[in-house]
């Protein structure tokens, strides 16, 4: 039951809202920068595939999903494997540039995924991120808190209560660079993006 709930109702809705326009904008903003060897993370339906740069070619893709079809087309070649985030099979070092949006909310340990992100990524690799997560306006903050229990079943496994940034910078990361804007809905909280390097690499 819950999985026709998600291929007919949740996935679709969540396509809509995160393919749209403006969030579509956030990625282009953010993934301008990658470069190199690139790993994605929560591949989930391509929409990232038309954000990237020309000059990325091809990319190893990971989902803990079999490949959803179709995707957006593109000439990006794509090596795709079913793999946790949390425990990713490939060795120290492997990647330039490791890429995830809208997947930090849902994985049941954030900090376990950013400390294996930050094994993969090469010396002064980047990790480049879009996600949405707790506000900064207290009020809603509290009201994220309380409905939290009952968007992470609605939403399927979604949490809107995380602190990104705060997550993300304690797991072996610098923020090189973040932006705060926004989400449709206040108790979504705001979507934060941006690009971090590994303690200890120049920025």
């Amino acid at each position: 039951m819950q999985n026709l709930y998600w291929k007919i109702l949740f996935q679709p809705l969540m396509n809509r809202r995160l393919g749209n326009e403006s969030v579509q904008r956030l990625r282009r903003e953010v993934l301008a920068q990658v470069y190199g060897e690139v790993l994605e993370i929560g591949f989930g339906s391509g929409l990232n595939l038309a954000c990237y740069p020309p000059g990325i070619r091809s990319m190893n893709a990971i989902d803990i999903l079999p490949l959803q079809t179709p995707h957006p087309a593109s000439g990006i070649r794509i090596q795709y494997q079913i793999m946790s985030a949390e425990k990713l099979a490939f060795p120290d070092a492997s990647f330039d540039s490791v890429v995830r949006t809208f997947t930090l909310c849902s994985i049941p340990d954030a900090e376990s995924a950013l400390r294996e992100i930050t094994r993969v990524l090469k010396p002064q690799g980047r990790f480049f991120f879009l996600e949405h997560g707790k506000s900064q306006n207290r009020c809603i903050a509290a009201l994220q808190n309380l409905l939290n229990p009952f968007y992470n079943i609605l939403a399927c496994g979604c949490n809107i209560n995380r602190d990104m940034l705060k997550i993300i910078a304690a797991c072996g990361l610098t923020l090189q660079t973040s932006k705060v804007d926004q989400c449709g809905l206040p108790f979504s909280g705001l979507y934060f993006s941006g690009i971090a390097v590994k303690k200890g690499d120049p920025c």
